[in-house]
């Protein structure tokens, strides 16, 4: 039985939309503009006709939907779209862009990125860090392809007069250290020396070579 809308009230100028996709983390475009990734729920819809995308890996579906104000549309992306696909898992220690052919397709961050079966040909970024690197990986329909990368930049590190060093709570051995190979992104430096104590250092490790030195006979310089 309707609702009688008390007079005076304001009646709904917009719609909703919802977009569920299975699996989640579908990428969104509402008449062509990004518009997030699934779940998705847009509260305020314009009424009329949208075209719906969604895209899953290299994988898109459209459909078009009639919006009306006060009310809601959900779009439910089946499983039979999945079942046409396989998935390929990124296993890297710092967050990496996955295009093909120029497109994004994914993050190494998502479980499972989606892919139609056949032979792909994938770069895998990281611009914070200046990574970028190119792989070929075969997927099958229903099955899970493991791409590992361990992208690693060189560190230089040296102590006056000495330190023992400690990276991300692992023992790096004693100054100097030359052409360490260190996983990319952010990480944590200790030195330690048995006279002077202690000093932490947090640096981004990038594929440029960096330079770390710790002179215990100044005073630490605290920002």
């Amino acid at each position: 039985m309707p609702v009688p809308v008390p007079e005076g009230a304001a009646k709904p100028s917009t719609g909703r939309l919802n977009v569920i996709t299975q699996p989640a983390g579908a990428r969104v475009l509402i008449d062509g503009v990004q518009s997030g990734h699934t779940p998705l729920r847009l509260d305020s819809v314009a009424p009329g006709r949208h075209t719906v995308t969604t895209i899953i890996g290299d994988v898109s579906t459209k459909r078009t939907v009639r919006v009306e104000a006060g009310k809601t549309v959900v779009v439910d992306i089946p499983v039979a779209v999945a079942a046409r696909t396989g998935w390929v898992t990124i296993q890297s220690p710092v967050r990496l862009e996955v295009t093909k052919a120029g497109r994004q397709v994914g993050t190494s961050d998502q479980q499972r990125i989606l892919l139609g079966p056949g032979r792909h040909s994938l770069t895998l970024s990281n611009r914070t860090v200046a990574y970028s690197s190119a792989h070929t990986v075969e997927v099958t329909a229903g099955q899970e392809a493991v791409l590992k990368v361990s992208p690693t930049g060189r560190v230089n590190l040296n102590a006056q007069p000495w330190a023992e060093v400690w990276i991300d709570g692992a023992r790096a051995g004693e100054t100097p250290l030359a052409n360490l190979q260190v996983p990319l992104g952010s990480r944590q430096f200790l030195f330690k020396h048995p006279q002077y104590g202690e000093r932490r250092l947090t640096a981004t490790v990038s594929t440029t070579p960096i330079a770390l030195t710790v002179d215990f006979t100044k005073p630490s310089q605290r920002p």
